[in-house]
């Protein structure tokens, strides 16, 4: 839908294990499994990173893109999906094929939104990702835990 009312010359690029037929299409490449080394390679040189899926729970692959600053278009179906762009502003939600091909184009068509929206994810993923942030959180959801039970009467 997007090339024919956009064109252009993106391609779309799937990695990973394959659970449906692709099409055999110039625009379109299944690469297969591939390394560590190789899938960030891939997601640092992409455009944008898509997740179509609307049944995510964390969806590490969103934040991994997220973590070397590329921009991310997510089903805004997905609640988990919708509030990681909500909170990091790294990119952007579709509901439809419209929505999706407007927020494509948007992404293409602005590249220093598109490189803000990158930054914002390095910095949503190392605040709320990292080990440092993890611990932070941790530390913070204990303190309000203890000052909770010590409110109520309740002694370490």
């Amino acid at each position: 839908y997007y090339k024919e009312k956009t064109g252009g010359n993106l391609k779309l690029i799937l990695v990973g294990e394959c659970f449906i037929e692709v099409p055999v299409n110039k625009d379109i490449s299944w690469i297969g499994t591939v390394t560590e080394e190789e899938k960030f390679a891939i997601l640092e040189g992409a455009s944008a990173f898509v997740m179509p899926s609307e049944n995510e729970s964390l969806s590490i692959s969103t934040l991994e893109a997220m973590c070397v600053g590329t921009p991310v278009l997510v089903n805004g179906k997905s609640n988990v999906l919708h509030n990681h762009i909500e909170k990091s502003n790294a990119g952007l939600y579709f509901y439809q094929k419209e929505d999706f091909s407007a927020a494509l184009n948007f992404m293409i068509t602005n590249h220093k939104t598109a490189i803000a929206m990158g930054e914002n994810g390095i910095q949503y993923v190392m605040r709320n990702y990292s080990w440092d942030g993890i611990i932070d959180t941790l530390q913070r959801a204990i303190e309000e835990i203890a000052e909770g039970c010590l409110e109520i009467g309740i002694k370490r």
